[in-house]
């Protein structure tokens, strides 16, 4: 049985340490982008919330 030869004789394992690095921030610009699009709603959700919680625990 014989093995195949890549064309430029070199083998590829998977992904280097660069391509995580790039993946990692790409996920990270996401989640920066994320936060700052829908942040000021959530915090008026969980505003609504906490004056719910403090009128039911504090007739």
């Amino acid at each position: 049985m014989q093995r195949t030869k890549h064309p430029d004789g070199a083998r590829q394992r998977g992904a280097s340490a660069v391509e995580y690095a790039l993946m990692v921030t790409l996920i990270a610009a996401m989640l920066v982008g994320a936060v700052t699009l829908f942040g000021g709603g959530v915090g008026g959700l969980f505003g609504e919330s906490q004056s719910s919680f403090n009128g039911a625990v504090n007739p």
